[in-house]
């Protein structure tokens, strides 16, 4: 019987004739490889290393096959992420209270998967190597590491080309092919800087093939950038601008929810105060930007946490009036509509009151008295049978209806009851008064008050200083025709904002004295302050706003739903668009599971209960001189995620905004390399991107990445600067990562040839 063929001894990692090099001398080499990879990034930021970070992994790898490749791969890829994540460390102890072992483990554990893609990458491109005879490790490598970055999900999203920020030139290219061209481009250079030591080790020939495609590709990206940056700039040049200021208050973690550095409540005293001047601090230094007149200022993620109470509207109703023929009109923008159900008609209405938009009354002929609770009207029985012709409501829902001869009935727990007013003058109308209750004038000079248990005839005159009633306010009254009676909708009271708010109450009181330069004595000096304007955003400077706040939506369960939510406002507190942040942070925003095991927010109780967005929001902002400016809003670490920003861009915006909060890392690398990844996204879109943090790094990215303006982490600080307002398409943003869905194709090939090979 014939034997079987002698089997032909593999050629090793690199393909042709090879040695294999020592382990002693791979480990070391691999875990270089790693070091030169992070070494490019913040806040280091040596980047030309990631053009030769490459050479010692190919050389590492030399002679070996598939596991031998995933492990020293493993090694490069474990050092590149425990030297580029080693903040998350900070973050696990300091906020997450873990010891140094627990915390530690769990950033090498999460520095291992992520590890992955350089693990995986070469151990694939080794097998490949491995079985093909015309494959090498350096010619496979760049084609396989980019497929699998693009294919496997990180925590932390991050790219091998993030690294080159700092080089303009060599980053363009990413309008055409997103970051996964210019990740191959870096893979393929260093690579092919890598196939010529290792053919140099074995003795072999120059490789031609590999080093040749590669110095084509860089001197074309490199043309390609230089020439893209000048038509960029030009364009931008030419582009009406944008007058954008940003507010950096410097307020970190603990000091915006008001607690001792372990986590714990602080006393009450200390929590007001720090509350309070947390907003202060804001409204400050929005106030110094405000002189410069901008277009816009913004403030970062959940930068508006109010200590109490926020005034809002969920409607645009702004006065509410009744006419003789007994309709009820909503006035809106100065326009009336009907209000209410359309059907219903009491001829002789005469008064009318809110004390918000769900709690409305209406009164009229006979002692007819309607309640509007924000869905319908109700007809209250009020034992009174002569007209009624006016009437104040609390939002408590207690009333006081006065009429012809002294008739008045009093809304107490939600029932009328008739009130002897000691008149038989007509009373025409009624106010809610801080001292005496209800204060009712009429004919005669007449005027009775009510504390809701006596009615008290008052001398003339007296009770009657407007500016202690609590229905004052609301503007000039606007002018409604075949209206009898006109009444200002107040500002609704509630914690935190509702999601479907409308209008957010601004302040009439100045900013107190005393500044940034002493806030506690700033929160001393406005203790008696009302708290509408102690709580409202918008105070001491007259500017639309787009800031970070907490808002809430009613579920069916009872439970409250929690947003995450960019919202911006013109100078008068209307709302001109809402986005919930889409991406929440797992852990951080919210805890896999928590819903249905309670038990795990023990475990980790810092971790947030928020609900997730499901769509994105270009928010319109009037512009005198460009009609409007379309603002892409993303929140947090959306901004690095390219597949989140392209499905922003594809709503046409002319600027990107992000609003983040990077206090959670304190002043470690992580700010500076959140930055840096996010430039990419301005890149691929060309917009100009406003970027407001509390701690740092704010910024003003351009177009082609570069960083026109940015913070430290030190201290509070404003931005201001002028931003093209751009608008158009590019590749990346109309056809996507079709380059690295392309690489994924071909390193699928590589695989399926290599596997059939073998089988063969």
């Amino acid at each position: 019987m014939a034997g079987k063929p002698a089997r032909k001894k593999s050629s090793g990692g690199q393909g042709g004739s090879g040695g294999t090099t020592h382990w002693a001398l791979a480990i070391p080499l691999a875990v270089a490889a790693g070091c030169l990879v992070f070494l490019s990034f913040p806040t280091w930021d040596i980047f030309p290393l990631q053009w030769i970070s490459l050479i010692p992994l190919a050389i590492a790898v030399r002679g070996r096959g598939g596991w031998g490749g995933f492990g020293l791969g493993f090694l490069a890829g474990l050092a590149t992420n425990v030297g580029g994540f080693h903040w998350m460390n900070y973050l696990l102890s300091e906020f997450g209270h873990m010891g140094p072992i627990a915390s530690n483990a769990i950033m090498v554990l999460m520095a291992a998967y992520q590890g992955l893609t350089f693990a995986v990458g070469s151990g694939l491109s080794s097998a490949v190597a491995s079985r093909l005879s015309w494959a090498t490790w350096t010619a496979v490598f760049p084609f396989v590491f980019t497929a699998i970055e693009h294919l496997v999900p990180f925590i932390f999203p991050w790219y091998f080309a993030n690294g080159q920020q700092l080089f303009p030139a060599v980053t363009q290219v990413v309008e055409i092919t997103g970051v996964g061209g210019l990740t191959f481009l870096i893979a393929l250079v260093s690579c092919a800087l890598g196939a010529v030591v290792v053919a140099r080790l074995d003795g072999r020939g120059f490789p031609w093939k590999t080093v040749v495609p590669a110095a084509i590709l860089l001197v074309a990206d490199l043309a390609f950038g230089v020439v893209r940056i000048r038509e960029i700039d030009a364009r931008v040049a030419g582009a009406p601008k944008l007058s954008v200021g940003m507010v950096e208050a410097d307020v970190g973690i603990w000091e915006k929810e008001a607690k001792q550095p372990d986590g714990s409540p602080m006393p009450v005293a200390d929590q007001v105060g720090m509350l309070y001047g947390n907003l202060l601090k804001h409204q400050y230094l929005s106030a110094e930007l405000a002189a410069e007149s901008p277009d816009l200022i913004v403030w970062p993620e959940s930068s508006y946490i109010p200590l109490r109470e926020v005034y809002g509207r969920r409607t645009d109703m702004t006065h509410v009036a009744v006419t003789a023929d007994g309709r009820v009109l909503a006035i809106e923008h100065g326009k009336p509509r009907p209000f209410g159900d359309p059907s219903m008609r009491v001829t002789g209405l005469r008064g009318v009151a809110a004390a918000h938009e769900e709690l409305i009354v209406a009164v009229g002929p006979r002692g007819a008295a309607y309640l509007w609770d924000g869905k319908s009207w109700t007809r209250e029985p009020t034992g009174v049978d002569r007209d009624l012709l006016a009437v104040a409501v609390t939002t408590e829902g207690e009333a006081l209806a006065v009429g012809v001869q002294g008739a008045a009935a009093a809304r107490r727990g939600g029932k009328w009851k008739p009130v002897e007013t000691r008149t038989t003058e007509d009373l025409r109308a009624v106010v809610r008064h801080d001292d005496r209750g209800f204060v009712a004038s009429g004919d005669g000079g007449a005027r009775v008050a009510w504390n809701g248990r006596t009615a008290t005839v008052l001398p003339p005159g007296e009770g009657a200083d407007a500016g202690h009633l609590h229905d004052a306010g609301g503007g000039p009254v606007p002018r409604v025709e075949g209206a009898v009676a006109v009444a200002f909708v107040p500002f609704r009271e509630g914690y935190p904002l509702p999601h479907d708010v409308k209008w957010i109450y601004g302040a009439t009181t100045p900013l107190p004295p005393g500044g940034m330069v002493d806030i506690a004595a700033a929160v001393g000096a406005d203790a008696r302050t009302a708290e509408r304007d102690r709580n409202a955003p918008v105070r001491g400077f007259s500017a639309p706003l787009l800031f970070g706040a907490i808002t809430y939506e009613d579920r069916p369960d009872g439970d409250p739903a929690y947003f995450n939510t960019a919202l911006l406002i013109d100078r008068d507190g209307r709302v001109l668009g809402r986005y919930d942040k889409n991406y929440l942070l797992v852990f951080g925003e919210y805890l896999p599971f928590a819903r249905w095991f309670p038990f795990l927010k023990k475990w980790l109780p810092e971790s947030g209960d928020f609900e997730a967005g499901e769509t994105v929001e270009v928010f319109r902002l009037p512009h005198p001189d460009h009609g409007e400016v379309r603002l892409g809003v993303m929140v947090c670490y959306e901004d690095i995620i390219p597949s989140f920003t392209r499905r922003l861009a594809g709503l046409d915006p002319n600027v990107l905004v992000n609003v983040t909060n990077d206090a959670w890392f304190g002043k470690t690398a992580e700010p500076w390399l959140h930055l840096q990844l996010a430039t990419f996204r301005s890149i691929e879109n060309r917009l100009y991107m406003v970027r407001s943090t509390n701690t740092g790094v704010s910024a003003i990215v351009d177009p082609v990445g570069r960083l026109v303006r940015t913070t430290s982490l030190d201290g509070a600080e404003t931005v201001s600067a002028d931003v093209a307002i751009l608008s158009g398409d590019t590749i990346y943003r109309r056809y996507g990562d079709v380059f690295a869905w392309a690489c994924c194709g071909i390193a699928a090939i590589l695989l399926g040839v290599a596997v059939a090979r073998r089988r063969s």
